[in-house]
């Protein structure tokens, strides 16, 4: 997800953006990019036709062309900016005009920055958070299992022990392996292929694909971006 030096690091290191990565590439909620998730918000709510992104995102930009083709990418030339300047915070939208928008995304007349999360309330509209931090991540992922993860879903390919016990509202995809004597307790995501070692307790948490988790492990409230290993016990 990040190759940070420190926990404490911000998301938005200049290294990062160097190499034409931000965090709205490379984080994914259930799978999805992060910056692909918004559009797919806001399109909902209004006709999207451009967005603008900065030219020095090459990966961010890809990822609207490939999944939005009609969808005009306008790119424009971004050489000033402090990223870890940006302050945490939740903005109310519609319309939305950022402070720096140096690095904003701009869907039709509504303004959020790059490093965003958009999401939708009834009594509030669309909204924004943005992502600098670990820590604001895993405070969305918590949001979105809450908000989407409603009742249970495993597939018929999962494979889960007779003497595992799924508590609460859990999707479990595809080539899933739960182990024997486990507690998964929802709301929880656990993407394709994934394992989960005996006597293991998860809960609260979204497992990108391929995530394996060791015998007798206890993960909470957690985030895999997949690929990821987690040793026994």
């Amino acid at each position: 997800m990040h190759n940070s030096v420190h926990h404490l690091e911000s998301l938005l290191s200049r290294a990062d953006f160097d190499n034409g990565n931000c965090p709205t590439s490379s984080l994914k909620l259930f799978g999805e990019p992060l910056i692909v998730r918004n559009v797919d918000v806001t399109r909902k709510f209004m006709t999207v036709d451009t967005v603008l992104i900065p030219s020095n995102l090459p990966n961010t930009i890809d990822l609207i062309a490939t999944n939005f083709p009609s969808i005009k990418v306008k790119e424009y030339d971004d050489t000033s900016f402090i990223a870890n300047e940006l302050v945490s915070s939740r903005k109310s939208a519609l319309p939305f005009i950022d402070q720096n928008p140096v690095i904003a995304g701009l869907f039709q007349n509504f303004e959020a920055p790059i490093n965003s999360f958009i999401y939708h309330t009834i009594e509030q509209g669309l909204l924004v958070d943005n992502v600098v931090y670990p820590w604001d991540f895993l405070n969305i992922v918590q949001k979105t299992l809450r908000a989407e993860v409603t009742r249970t879903i495993i597939s018929p390919n999962a494979s889960i022990a007779r003497t595992t016990v799924i508590e609460g509202p859990c999707i479990i995809e595809d080539d899933v392996t739960i182990d024997d004597f486990c507690k998964i307790k929802g709301p929880t995501y656990i993407s394709k292929g994934s394992h989960v070692g005996m006597s293991s307790l998860i809960r609260n948490c979204m497992f990108g694909k391929e995530t394996k988790i060791g015998f007798n492990c206890e993960i909470a409230k957690s985030y895999f971006a997949g690929n990821a290993k987690i040793s026994h016990q």
